[in-house]
């Protein structure tokens, strides 16, 4: 089944790429650094008591998993982008303008690099549909 909402879906992906390596960090240091984690006291009605494999459980959630997947997918289009090609550099600080720092509109962005607005949306549907195909949607 296809679905159809891939583009928005991607750069949803790239928007919230900061936050989600933000929020992979902050739950592999509790479970690292042994922070306490909540206890719903399912071990009282035959569930898990070890807080340690607690914490193990919800590292390895579905959730987490898929927060994974997208921070490698673009982490993949960044490696892609490091070369020593100037339109290489420009397409990164396109994504990093628009999607990371969020400080500029895709034309505003185009401006500031001094390309054509046309071209920067050619990049910028490349990167969509680059992070789109890596994660199975496209």
């Amino acid at each position: 089944m296809t679905d159809y909402n891939w583009r928005r879906k991607a750069k949803e992906v790239l928007y919230n790429y900061t936050t989600n390596l933000l929020l992979i960090a902050q739950l592999e240091k509790d479970v690292i650094y042994g922070q306490p984690c909540e206890r719903d006291h399912r071990y009282r009605r035959g569930g898990i008591s070890n807080p340690t494999m607690m914490k193990a459980q919800r590292l390895d959630s579905k959730r987490l998993n898929c927060l994974r997947r997208e921070v490698a997918a673009v982490d993949k289009l960044l490696d892609s982008l490091r070369t020593e090609r100037r339109i290489d550099a420009k397409r990164r600080a396109l994504l990093e303008l628009v999607y990371f720092r969020g400080s500029h509109s895709l034309l505003g962005a185009s401006v500031r690099l001094e390309v054509s607005e046309r071209t920067a949306k050619r990049w910028n549907t490349q990167a969509v549909e680059f992070v789109a195909r890596e994660l199975g949607w496209y």
